[in-house]
């Protein structure tokens, strides 16, 4: 038997928000938005996707059906992609509504139908920087992850003379730093 939860996000999952039309607005860069309201503990995805929608090429990127005409911006893997990803969906979902509600003045929205499509629990206080670790892949959106995305590269050299190294490039989408007294 299907719980609730999978139940709607069965029949929220089908429905694509690419034929409704965005305000005029919502690319511009200046674009405030009105914010998102708390569902209980969803503090910490709140104040990670207001900074997002609040960048303009982000908002630019998630707004996008991908279709490449329309942005030349777009990675080939991006455009070439026919399913999109649900959390890719809910984003622009979100962004939508989140763009129209900044147009027409409205309050700030309730992401609802974006906590439902991702499994997101709305009464559990979950790490800012690990919810964004985990939607980020979800986009399945290079263009948007290459943008969190940097490197560094690891090397280990021999002291014993003999010129041996080992250099290795490491992906990160966060960098720990040790901060310590001097």
């Amino acid at each position: 038997m299907l719980g609730l939860s999978s139940v709607l996000c069965a029949i929220l999952a089908p429905l694509s928000f690419a034929a409704r039309e965005l305000p005029a607005s919502a690319l511009n860069p200046s674009l405030l938005s009105t914010g998102i309201r708390n569902l209980g503990n969803t503090c910490y995805m709140n104040a990670q996707l207001q900074c997002a929608f609040h960048i303009p090429l982000i908002r630019k990127l998630a707004l996008n059906t991908g279709d490449i005409a329309l942005d030349p911006t777009l990675s080939s893997e991006d455009a070439v992609q026919l399913e999109e990803s649900s959390a890719k969906i809910a984003l622009r979902e979100l962004f939508t509504e989140m763009a129209e509600a900044s147009s027409k003045q409205l309050p700030a929205i309730f992401p609802r139908s974006f906590c439902l499509r991702l499994g997101i629990p709305p009464n559990v206080q979950q790490d800012s920087q690990e919810f964004w670790k985990l939607l980020l892949p979800a986009l399945e959106q290079e263009s948007i992850t290459d943008l969190y995305k940097g490197s560094f590269e690891a090397y280990i050299t021999a002291l014993d003379g003999s010129g041996r190294e080992r250099r290795r490039e490491e992906v990160f989408l966060d960098l720990s730093l040790d901060v310590g007294e001097r």
